[in-house]
């Protein structure tokens, strides 16, 4: 499991469709692929977190090599939890291929899956104090020795 915020290639990387508005039914399709859950208190309860169905963002950056891509969220409720880049890495579609990685905007420990197979989590982030349905969290420093 990768642990940096590095984007991983898919496995049966399909081809980038030449159309925009194709390129963002497969973006969709895309997503769907992935399940999301996180571990938190009372007594480590696991959470299922959902996509929402429409990226909240779509850009392209073709001097960087992004022929396009877009970000997708997971939340728990109405809270965002993960956030979840798809990219058309490349110049064209013709030379472009998927990738993705996954961006944690929550404390709790978070799995993601693709195609049911493990392919990023995060742990628990120290220093928290609050629960999930408090309205807001204090990030505590921890103390260096």
């Amino acid at each position: 499991m990768n642990s940096d915020f590095t984007l991983q290639d898919f496995p049966d990387n399909a081809a980038v469709n030449n159309r925009p508005v194709v390129r963002l039914r497969q973006m969709k399709d895309l997503a769907r692929r992935f399940e999301t859950h996180e571990f938190w208190d009372p007594e480590n309860s696991r959470f299922e977190l959902r996509c929402l169905a429409t990226p909240v963002l779509r850009y392209s950056d073709n001097e960087n090599g992004v022929f396009d891509g877009s970000v997708f969220i997971f939340a728990h409720g109405t809270n965002p939890e993960i956030l979840l880049f798809l990219e058309a890495q490349g110049t064209t579609a013709e030379t472009s291929k998927w990738q993705f990685a996954a961006f944690r905007l929550g404390s709790a420990e978070m799995h993601l899956d693709l195609n049911r197979q493990p392919v990023w989590s995060r742990d628990r982030t120290p220093g928290v104090v609050g629960m999930p349905n408090n309205p807001y969290w204090l990030q505590v420093p921890r103390e260096t020795p």
